[in-house]
């Protein structure tokens, strides 16, 4: 199993935010953890994992168990992700997402345009 970890965190500030991101291949899907805040200052990194995830064409699973928080930039750049996704041929799914961020993300309505915890898309 191969695995990458992007650890990022603004040294300019001890109230930064910080989020690692970890790449793994299981079950002949690309695996993308997350872990820690998804927001403005660290979406560039997730987006740049996603995309690297979805050019092998598999489906591209996003485990967000260890993300404590996610703002609207870090929404947008899974929207992003799965268009992307789909434009390779790969399908992308949110899993087991804390409960806070489950809640941010059906408040917005992502939960019907990208599968979550493996249900089904109702819309595309």
């Amino acid at each position: 199993m191969q695995s990458r970890v992007f650890p990022f965190s603004d040294a300019s500030s001890s109230d930064a935010p910080q989020l690692s991101v970890r790449h793994t291949r299981e079950r002949g899907c690309s695996v993308v953890t997350l872990t820690g805040e998804l927001d403005l200052f660290t979406r560039e990194m997730v987006a740049q994992a996603l995309e690297r995830a979805a050019v092998s064409g598999r489906t591209v699973v996003v485990d967000l168990s260890e993300l404590a928080f996610v703002d609207a930039s870090g929404l947008g750049t899974f929207v992003a992700a799965r268009n992307r996704a789909t434009a390779a041929g790969a399908d992308l799914v949110l899993r087991h997402p804390s409960s806070a961020v489950s809640r941010i993300i059906d408040v917005a309505g992502l939960d019907s345009l990208i599968a979550t915890n493996g249900k089904s898309r109702v819309a595309s």
